[in-house]
C-alpha cells in the first residue's frame, strides 16, 4: 500500500504528477478492508454485520480480503509510473531501499508495538489465532510476518500484506532494468496466479502478491487501452469468479476486475472528491490502525465478548470515527514527517539532488 503523495521516492525530487483517482482508489479500498470487513474483529461475531442480507455487503463480508488484492494491482501501477515512467529505473538501489523503508516502516513499527500491548490483555472474540510471541515480533521487526518462517497471522495481522510487497519491492527492482521487462512481469504474474491453487496459506498469501502487483507493471504499459478492454475484463471477471476452481478469487480479480478498475479510474469522475482524495492519503494509516483499535475496543470495553445487538451502531460509528481521527493524526504528525526525516538523513547530498 502505497501513498501517491510520496511521488518523490528517493529524495523528495521526483518530477512526477499525482494519480488522483488511483490514490482514491486505494483509499477506498482500504475503507472497504477496513470499515466493512474487517467490523467483526470489534462486533466479536465472525465475517458479518448489522448490513448483511444487502447482497453488495453480504459479499463483502466473505470476499472483502481480495480487497487487498486491488492493492497489490495499484502498487505495481504505481512503482511503474513511478520508476520506470521514461522507460528506465529511475532510482539506484540505496536510493530505492531507503525510499521504501521510510515509507512502510515506522508506522508499521508503531502499530507492532501497539498491538504487543493490546494482546498483553487478552484475545478479542474473533481474532483467530494470533501469534504474539518473541519469535513474530523478530518476524515482524523484520518485515518477514509472511514469509514461511511464521505461523499464521501474528501482531497488527492486516500487516502480513505488508511483508509480501517487500517481497514484490525486490523482485521489481531485480527485473526493472531489463529489456525484457513485459515478459518477465508476466511470468511472475501467472506464476503467482497459479501457485494460488496450492494448500499452504503462506504460498497463496506470497503468490496472490506476486500475481496482482506484476499485473500491475503491465496494467501500466496498457493504460491508455480503449474503454471496451477494462470494460471486457469486468464482464469476464464476474464471470470467472462464479466458477469452481482451486485458484484464488483474489487471483482471478487481480487478471480481471481489479486491472479493470485502475484501467477505468480516470474517467471515474468521482474519484476526484475532495473527501476520496483525502481518504486516499490516509489509506495506509486506516489499513494499519483499525485492526488494533478494534482489537483494543473488544477486549477493553467489551471483555472479549460480542458488542450487545442493542448497541452494535453506535459501537461500529464510534469506533470507525476513531479510527478515522486517529489515521489523520497518524497521516500529519507521523507517516509524513517520519518519511521525510528518514529520506532526507540517509540521501547524501548528491542523491538529494538529483533529478530522479
Amino acid at each position: 500500500m502505497l501513498s501517491l503523495g510520496d511521488q518523490l521516492e528517493a529524495c523528495d525530487n521526483a518530477a512526477v504528477g499525482r494519480l488522483t483517482e488511483i490514490d482514491a482508489l486505494r483509499g477506498v479500498a482500504a475503507a472497504i478492508v477496513a470499515f466493512l470487513f474487517h467490523q467483526h474483529f470489534v462486533l466479536g461475531v465472525f465475517r458479518t454485520g448489522p448490513l448483511d442480507g444487502l447482497p453488495v455487503f453480504t459479499w463483502i463480508h466473505v470476499y472483502g480480503w481480495t480487497m487487498v488484492d486491488l492493492f497489490f494491482v495499484i502498487s505495481g501501477f504505481i512503482f511503474s509510473y513511478v520508476y520506470l515512467a521514461d522507460g528506465r529505473m529511475r532510482a539506484t538501489l540505496r536510493q530505492f531501499v531507503v525510499a521504501r523503508f521510510a515509507r512502510l516502516y515506522p508506522l508499521h513499527f508503531a502499530m507492532l508495538l501497539a498491538s504487543g500491548l493490546i494482546f498483553a490483555f487478552g484475545q478479542p472474540a474473533t481474532a483467530g489465532r494470533v501469534s504474539a510471541d518473541a519469535w513474530h515480533f523478530l518476524l515482524n521487526l523484520l518485515m518477514l510476518q509472511e514469509s514461511g518462517l511464521n505461523e499464521g497471522l501474528s501482531f497488527n495481522a492486516p500487516a502480513w500484506s505488508i511483508s509480501v510487497e517487500v517481497f514484490c519491492y525486490a523482485a521489481f527492482f531485480l527485473i526493472a532494468s531489463h529489456s525484457k521487462l513485459p515478459l518477465l512481469a508476466a511470468c511472475l504474474a501467472t506464476m503467482g496466479f497459479i501457485a494460488t491453487a496450492g494448500p499452504d496459506p503462506h504460498i497463496d498469501h506470497i503468490a496472490r502478491g506476486l500475481c496482482g502487483f506484476f499485473v500491475g507493471v503491465l496494467v501500466h504499459r496498457h493504460r491508455n487501452a480503449p474503454p471496451i478492454v477494462p470494460i471486457l475484463l469486468l464482464a469476464f471477471g464476474l464471470l470467472a469468479i462464479q466458477l469452481r476452481t482451486s485458484i484464488s478469487i483474489g487471483a482471478i480479480l487481480s487478471f480481471t476486475c481489479w486491472p479493470a478498475l485502475v484501467m477505468l479510474a480516470p474517467r471515474l469522475f468521482f474519484l476526484r472528491w475532495s473527501a476520496l482524495r483525502w481518504l486516499g492519503d490516509r489509506s495506509y494509516s486506516i489499513y494499519m490502525i483499525h485492526a488494533p483499535i478494534y482489537w483494543g475496543i473488544n477486549i477493553l470495553v467489551f471483555g472479549s465478548q460480542p458488542v450487545p445487538p442493542a448497541i452494535i451502531w453506535p459501537a461500529l460509528i464510534l469506533t470507525i470515527t476513531l479510527i478515522l481521527g486517529l489515521s489523520d493524526l497518524s497521516y500529519r504528525y507521523m507517516e509524513e514527517p517520519a518519511r521525510r526525516y528518514i529520506r532526507r538523513g540517509f540521501c547524501d547530498r548528491k542523491l538529494a539532488s538529483a533529478k530522479i
